[in-house]
């Protein structure tokens, strides 16, 4: 499993890097819709790797965050995510409960490709937004990354 995801969430860490540096060295006409996608991509990979440990999530998963967290709540969710890599198996099933108290079971590879997943779909959103707000949106496509 971690020959598969591990260089994912590389690209992930990386790609997020770049996201908030352009968000926080900018000022932007608009900043709450940028900051509110940012903080959900952190905090949604923050509870996910909760769940997966049997913890408890210290953040709600539209909960804004502040600015100034963004890198350390990142390098905190890469990290965490690296080392459950190392812990579970691909194909082990975890039970959790979503954030309405639902009960599901998903593998860990499912649980963890949906972190990578999710987060591509909503840095997509922010360079929609970036654009709207007449910056240049970073291109932060997976071919992208591995051309370089």
């Amino acid at each position: 499993m971690s020959d598969f995801l591990s260089p994912l969430f590389t690209y992930n860490q990386e790609m997020n890097d770049r996201i908030i540096l352009q968000l926080t060295t900018h000022t932007w006409p608009e900043p709450e819709p940028l900051h509110r996608l940012m903080s959900h991509i952190l905090t949604a990979h923050h509870i996910w790797n909760q769940r997966l440990a049997g913890n408890i999530p210290r953040y709600g998963v539209w909960e804004s965050v502040p600015v100034g967290t963004w890198q350390s709540l990142h390098q905190e969710n890469t990290e965490e995510s690296v080392r459950l890599l190392q812990e579970f198996s691909g194909s082990q099933f975890i039970t959790y409960t979503n954030s309405r108290g639902e009960a599901f079971s998903n593998s860990v590879q499912d649980i963890l490709f949906h972190v990578i997943n999710h987060s591509t779909y909503h840095r997509a959103q922010i360079a929609t937004e970036v654009r709207r707000q007449g910056g240049n949106p970073l291109a932060t496509d997976y071919i992208f990354y591995k051309r370089s």
